[in-house]
């Protein structure tokens, strides 16, 4: 499993934008940290899945 102490969202969403990391891998390891305890409020996971998704 993939571990990432700090996650900068601007790093995950920019390996994703340049196809470092497909979309649903990035949606995978977003699930991943979250079931392995990394805390994120509900509406912030929402609209990071969204942005994903676009």
């Amino acid at each position: 499993m993939l571990v990432i102490p700090i996650l900068n969202k601007t790093v995950f969403f920019m390996a994703a934008a340049r196809k470092l990391i497909t979309r649903p891998e990035a949606e995978k390891t977003l699930n991943a940290l979250v079931d392995a305890g990394y805390y994120i409020s509900p509406a912030e996971y929402a609209l990071l899945l969204s942005k994903l998704k676009k």
